[in-house]
């Protein structure tokens, strides 16, 4: 049944003004002055270490993934500017992590060490039948953030993520007709791509992660695949699966991730 999960794509293109670390002094002074600020532009040190070992990490796995040749040309830039202290200490207290896609075409005969878990082969398929969209062999680029939790198994309808943000928010949606019903109200299960696209699920889900609206988004599946064989694995292992970003000719939608169809690399698509 279907369920979700929920990254933040930056735009790209978009020129972001840079924020600096304080001084001790300034610091100080933050703390002691409290008129508001028009222009908040101060990032701690601690906010800016954390900037940087998430680069480290980002870049360290990037080589890794598709080897040194392509990988040392691919730069990680910082984060983006509007994102803010408050708002990564949230995500990261809710299992939401941010990661960097590189904007690398999966070509369907790369030779890429980290992709253990090749991207479906439908994909190529579906593009040369013009099914759906020659970007869907490309990851997007830029900053994104992903839910971290693996889906769980099936289990009758009474599956539910673990420690989900998004339950409340679910639960108010159903309960206003907004979503189907189903035996868990809080459930990110059975809920149509026609439904997650309605404007007051946008809304509410957008708030409820701290993101703005436009850039709520479904991931794509060559960022699942991506991110699953670099990171997380265990998206791969359960039974169920996930809505992905991708649009199928006709009015359908394509999802994947189901241990039983190929894990990280099964693809399909329904129409909902």
């Amino acid at each position: 049944m279907p369920n979700f999960e929920q990254p933040i794509i930056i735009p790209k293109g978009k020129v972001f003004e840079q924020y600096r670390v304080l001084t001790p002094e300034e610091e100080t002074k933050l703390k002691l002055d409290n008129t508001p600020k028009l222009e908040p532009k101060l990032r701690s040190a601690s906010f800016e270490q954390k900037q940087n070992e998430l680069i480290t990490i980002e870049k360290e796995t990037i080589i890794k993934y598709f080897g040194e040749e392509l990988g040392k040309t691919i730069e990680v830039p910082p984060l983006p500017a509007e994102i803010t202290s408050e708002q990564l200490e949230f995500w990261e207290q809710n299992q939401l992590a941010l990661h960097y896609s590189p904007g690398v075409e999966i070509t369907k005969d790369n030779t890429f060490p980290g992709q253990t878990k090749k991207l479906d082969a439908d994909i190529y398929k579906w593009i040369v039948e013009a099914k759906i969209s020659p970007e869907a062999a490309k990851l997007p680029k830029g900053w994104i953030l992903i839910d971290t939790r693996a889906k769980p198994n099936y289990a009758s309808g009474d599956q539910m993520y673990e420690n989900d943000l998004l339950a409340p928010v679910l639960e108010k949606l159903r309960l206003a007709g907004y979503i189907s019903s189903f035996k868990q109200t809080s459930s990110r299960f059975n809920i149509s791509a026609d439904e997650l696209n309605k404007a007051e699920v946008q809304i509410a889900l957008a708030e409820t992660l701290k993101i703005k609206l436009e850039q709520l988004d479904l991931p794509p599946a060559t960022l699942y695949n991506y991110l699953g064989n670099a990171f997380y694995p265990e998206w791969g292992e359960t039974n169920t699966w996930e809505w992905f970003q991708e649009e199928y000719s006709g009015g359908g939608r394509l999802n994947g991730g189901r241990s039983g169809a190929g894990g990280l690399s099964g693809v399909g698509y329904f129409f909902a």
